[in-house]
């Protein structure tokens, strides 16, 4: 029962890893119309799909778990922080600089596509996976305002 899950789970990250570049690439493609550019969708696509596996293998490399606990004494903020923003920064981070690396070396005179389009398709692939359910029981934390009642935020 646990083998089929996991199956299941990576083939959807994979249909939302490739949704992902999808995405990117229709939005190249807009960029295109709009501005009377050539696309170069082969290089998109390439670039795109290489950031969002890199994010994935880092995001679970540095262990980016938004149902981890973390301090149960901390804070809810805290907690948020230190699950949202430290670890999935560092995946994102260490995927900008391997793209950086490997665009240096490989597409040297495309450096910002490459740059770009790594980056977009991971922010792109890690909306999808959020706004799908992907992080399953996810709530940010509640703030209380000067009234004191409290709110999401």
């Amino acid at each position: 029962m646990i083998g089929l899950s996991v199956t299941t789970a990576m083939h959807k990250r994979k249909l939302q890893a490739f949704v992902a570049c999808v995405v990117l690439l229709i939005a190249a493609e807009l960029y295109g119309l709009v501005c009377a550019v050539t696309i170069e969708r082969w290089r998109i696509a390439v670039w795109g799909a290489l950031g969002v596996g890199i994010h994935i293998l880092l995001a679970r490399l540095v262990g980016f778990d938004p149902q981890r606990g973390g301090d149960p004494f901390a804070s809810p903020l805290l907690q948020y922080f230190e699950r949202w923003e430290l670890r999935s920064g560092q995946a994102t981070l260490g995927m900008v600089a391997c793209v950086s690396g490997a665009a240096l070396l490989a597409d040297a005179d495309h450096f910002l596509v490459a740059l770009i389009c790594a980056t977009l398709a991971a922010w792109i692939y890690f909306t999808i996976r959020l706004a799908t359910g992907g992080y399953h029981g996810i709530s940010l934390p509640r703030v209380r305002t000067r009234a004191g009642a409290s709110r999401k935020g």
